[in-house]
């Protein structure tokens, strides 16, 4: 079964097959390094083989592995992309190297999008999946103190999380940046507030969340601290409500017609039904006339932002009153 721990895992040197899952991809090397560390304590030598997997074929990395180095004493071998390697025929063949793998060689597949199946069972299998904000900042404490010697408290975490997202290659470069600023060695919230900048990218959730909400104070609240607080952010707001609009007057539509949240959101092109839910679940009670002055009003105010007309963080309180007034 694949580990996803919630601290970081030490890969056995004694490991021979190591499949690294998930879209995390400072995840895969940092377990990468770490595995590189183990083996050359254990092996001395070491040599260190990387392939494609959108290039290479199935011979040449088994091959490899069961071929004998030259100077060193040991081989990892290392196959990026193997979601492109491991395909349906060639699953077989690395089922059959799992079940005997070579005592010479460590192979570690790393892949964002690995389909589960038997050769799970034959591997030591690793999630490197996106941590979530509670991970993410349990994360950068430990990443803090280990790398970069510097003591991150819990609220600066916190707050560098808020103002960055949980991408760890961009927290590990704000964590450096950091380090070399805390003259004390010590970082606190105002310290992340002064140095690192709000880079993290709008999620229109929350803002969805607060225009549903009925209350105009709450939205307008949200969109005045996103403005603050993220640059060239006016347009990204605009879309989400015209997004939003666009999803209520839909939903009242179909749920006139018994068309089900699952029909609607794949007819709307959407990934997921979840990301409807929230309209879907909003538009029982809703008028579709309300929904239709409410999308044209949204309409009108992402093309007069494009094309300079009025201020557009007034045009965006407008629109929290008018979302507000529609959902009473």
């Amino acid at each position: 079964m694949a580990r996803r721990p919630a601290k970081p895992v030490a890969l056995s040197p004694d490991d021979r097959f190591i499949i690294l899952s998930g879209k995390e991809t400072f995840l895969h090397h940092e377990h990468t390094s770490r595995l590189r560390d183990a083996l050359k304590e254990k092996f001395g030598q070491l040599d260190v083989i990387r392939f494609d997997g959108q290039s290479v074929d199935v011979a040449a990395v088994l091959d490899e592995c069961r071929s004998f180095g030259l100077l060193a004493a040991h081989k990892l071998v290392i196959v990026d992309d193997a979601e492109q390697l491991v395909r349906e025929d060639a699953r077989p063949l690395f089922e059959r190297y799992a079940q005997s793998p070579c005592e010479g060689a460590t192979l570690v597949l790393r892949s964002s999008a690995w389909r589960p199946g038997k050769l799970d069972k034959l591997a030591t299998v690793i999630r490197c999946d996106p941590l979530k904000e509670p991970e993410a900042i349990g994360w950068a404490v430990r990443r803090a103190r280990d790398a970069h010697g510097l003591t991150l408290e819990q609220p600066a975490a916190a707050e560098l999380i808020g103002r960055t997202g949980t991408d760890l290659a961009h927290l590990d470069a704000d964590l450096a940046k950091l380090a070399l600023a805390a003259a004390d060695g010590r970082a606190t919230r105002d310290i992340v507030r002064t140095l690192v900048a709000m880079t993290r990218q709008l999620e229109p959730w929350p803002l969805r969340e607060a225009l549903l909400s009925g209350s105009a104070e709450r939205s307008i609240r949200h969109i005045r601290e996103t403005l603050e607080n993220t640059r060239n952010t006016e347009i990204p707001l605009l879309f989400a409500c015209s997004n939003l609009a666009r999803d209520l007057h839909s939903c009242v539509l179909a749920q006139q017609l018994r068309i089900s949240q699952a029909e609607l959101a794949s007819r709307l092109g959407k990934k997921s039904p979840w990301q409807i839910k929230d309209a879907y679940a909003a538009a029982r009670k809703l008028d579709p006339s309300r929904t239709a002055a409410l999308l044209k009003a949204c309409t009108r105010a992402d093309a007069h932002a494009k094309s300079g007309v009025g201020h557009t963080d007034r045009t965006l309180e407008t629109l929290s009153v008018l979302f507000a007034q529609s959902m009473r």
